[in-house]
């Protein structure tokens, strides 16, 4: 769902494959069998939620097909380029953001893409969107002529980078959304994108098509549009070994997720490629500070150096990195020092947690293994996701890790949305967080001014370093955050995800962006 004066996103990016060089477009000689397929086949793991990215809360890779974007980010991460628009500026003072778009573009309806349709989808997005209060700093909406628009900020919006390269900023056609109402639209919503969609058969697949004005101004696209297929099949396969076991017989060509215990498998045949990034964001427990066992700050700290990271990575099998900056790298004002300060003091040390819960007032006085306090057992509840593999595979790692040192964790599975909801209104003791964003305003907007931790020199701090234009200075801001988040300790940075992604090794000009996001335009399969 998820900044030319500002150009950041990340400082290192993981970015793996084992791509191939892909070739042009052209017949072979000898025969009139064309060399590329105009048939693609896709898998996905779960059926969209609807095709208008303004008005659902979860995307896929479907959507990265339906909609274009402003700009997008650089394929390493370290910039934002223009996407389908042919250019872009920023005034010095960082207020002022012109679009200029192509000529003769049509969304799929044959509708005119211009200034005009661009600032209806934005003002439709602020009115149905459901990550509309990501605008909030967009006062100023300009058509300056057919083909610029003018975005004014109410101040410096750094942030914005990442919104308007996530998919929730696609362009949509408001008009026709306007003709024939938004449920209508959420199932075959027209926009300006590679491509739109044909036909959707529920629990089965959608089929795309593509958009002939449709192009695309990124530098790094040769192909500049339309996509170089005639039919986009994209298939719904929730279960983990049909997925698998279609791309290995090729009846698929590209699959969004590979589960990890496939992913040795698919290393050793050669018909396959596999695709690496890593999350952007991370994976965090956080602690109820109004708890009457975790008010005490030494008992949060003893958590904090109880849980073994690397044992985690490990019984994953490398699956996820351990983190100590509740970020990974590929997320905006990441600090490689500040990882490397907090990760040599606040590694795993387990004789230290038994100390600190010592000092607490918490002793094992029957010897079961459970220390108690005031006649209670120190048991602990924990809401694990379990829709989220990392988390629910890390969670029995944990319980052991912190039975070492004493604490009975009670694991308690959820969704995801759940523990989120749960940790809001402060009904619990420890949760658990995946984030998906590249930029740390969800990590730490959670986090404070809550129902179970509030910290005002943390909130004002966190606030005014979300807005510093100035990356180095930015940088250094969200490093005294992250030391203010140690000090109080509401919450514990554990790990970010590898990502794995796969095709057949007839796909060519396939490749992840820094955010794990496939880029199409150059794509082409080989004929067998």
């Amino acid at each position: 769902m998820k900044k030319a004066i500002l150009l950041f996103l990340v400082s290192a990016v993981l970015l793996t494959t084992n791509v191939f060089a892909g070739g042009q477009g052209e017949e072979v000689a000898t025969g009139t069998k064309e060399k590329y397929s105009k048939e693609l086949v896709i898998a996905i793991s779960d059926e969209l939620e609807g095709t208008d990215t303004q008005t659902i809360s979860k995307s896929n890779l479907a959507h990265i097909l339906l909609y274009g974007l402003l700009i997008d980010v650089s394929l390493d991460g370290k910039s934002y380029l223009p996407d389908v628009a042919e250019s872009y500026t920023i005034s010095d003072d960082g207020l002022t953001w012109t679009f200029v778009l192509p000529e003769g573009a049509e969304f799929s309806n044959g509708d005119p893409l211009n200034a005009e349709a661009i600032k209806a989808s934005f003002k439709r997005n602020l009115e149905v969107g459901t990550y509309s209060s990501d605008y909030v700093n967009i006062k100023e909406y300009n058509v300056v002529n057919e083909n610029t628009i003018e975005f004014v900020l109410s101040q410096p919006d750094p942030v914005l980078f990442t919104v308007l390269s996530s998919i929730q900023s696609g362009i949509v056609n408001a008009a026709a959304a306007d003709s024939i109402g938004n449920d209508a639209f959420k199932t075959k919503a027209v926009t300006y994108g590679p491509a739109y969609v044909e036909e959707w058969v529920q629990g089965s697949h959608v089929t795309l098509k593509p958009n002939m004005t449709y192009m695309n101004f990124s530098p790094e696209t040769e192909n500049r549009g339309p996509l170089q297929f005639d039919n986009i099949k994209v298939r719904f396969i929730p279960d983990s070994f049909t997925l698998i076991s279609e791309l290995e017989q090729g009846n698929v060509d590209i699959i969004d997720f590979v589960p990890l215990e496939n992913i040795a498998l698919l290393k050793e045949n050669p018909e396959i490629k596999l695709y690496e990034a890593m999350q952007p964001g991370g994976s965090l427990i956080y602690m109820n500070t109004k708890d009457e066992i975790l008010k005490d700050i030494k008992v949060r700290q003893a958590i904090a150096l109880g849980i073994d990271r690397d044992e985690i990575a490990l019984a994953l099998d490398g699956y996820v990195t351990p983190s100590y900056t509740f970020m990974s790298p590929s997320v905006t004002s990441f600090s490689s020092e500040k990882e490397a300060e907090m990760m040599a003091k606040w590694s795993t040390d387990k004789e230290k947690a038994k100390a600190l819960l010592e000092e607490a007032g918490w002793v094992d006085q029957n010897n079961d293994g459970i220390r108690e306090k005031d006649g209670k057992d120190m048991t602990i509840e924990f809401l694990s996701a379990m829709d989220v593999f990392s988390i629910k595979a890390a969670a029995p790692v944990i319980q052991k890790e912190l039975k070492e040192i004493g604490i009975d964790l009670q694991i308690r599975e959820l969704e995801h949305s759940y523990v989120k909801d749960s940790t809001k209104e402060g009904n619990f003791q420890l949760s658990t967080r995946s984030v998906q964003w590249a930029d740390p305003m969800h990590v730490f907007s959670f986090t404070t001014d809550s129902r179970y931790y509030a910290n005002k020199e943390l909130d004002t701090l966190i606030n005014d370093s979300m807005y510093i234009s100035n990356l180095d200075e930015r940088l250094v801001s969200f490093e005294k955050v992250t030391d203010l988040m140690y000090e109080e300790m509401p919450a514990i940075s554990l790990f970010y995800e590898k990502w794995y992604k796969a095709s057949r090794v007839e796909i060519e000009g396939l490749s992840l962006d820094a955010q794990g996001n496939f880029r199409f335009m150059d794509v082409k399969k080989l004929n067998k």
